[in-house]
């Protein structure tokens, strides 16, 4: 899957004077990871492929073990799927009633590092609403 071809960073919003802007791709981008993380890898018809199996560590016990799980499960799936986003770091924090994923990325377009910050279950929550 290429992010480029895919998320909105295919296409370009054309500004005064042909200058391009690229707030509303990575906007996309971050939409489409957001996505791609809350969706259970198997559910989607035809993409068997597509998802990640990180809510299976939901109720997991909260210890440093869980936590790495989380992270290379974040990072290989990031990496196999979005291979231009470069990953600067994943921080996992196990919170009341979630756990949230701190994906520090950039895009090789432009280098700058950004902050994508992920609440497991908050984002089941929002994805079940949605599906039901």
């Amino acid at each position: 899957m290429n992010p480029f071809q895919l998320s909105g960073l295919s296409s370009s919003k054309f500004l005064k004077y042909g200058r391009t802007s690229t707030s509303y791709q990575i906007t996309k981008l971050v939409e489409d990871i957001r996505l791609y993380l809350a969706t259970e890898k198997g559910t989607l018809f035809g993409r068997p492929d597509y998802g990640t199996e990180i809510y299976k560590y939901l109720f997991e016990p909260t210890i440093e073990s869980t936590g790495e799980a989380i992270r290379q499960e974040v990072v290989s799936a990031l990496k196999r799927s979005y291979p231009e986003l470069a990953l600067d770091r994943v921080d996992i924090k196990f919170i009341p009633n979630g756990i949230n994923v701190n994906i520090y990325y950039s895009v090789n377009q432009n280098g700058l590092s950004q902050l994508l910050d992920f609440d497991i279950l908050r984002e089941r929550e929002s994805y079940d609403a949605i599906h039901k």
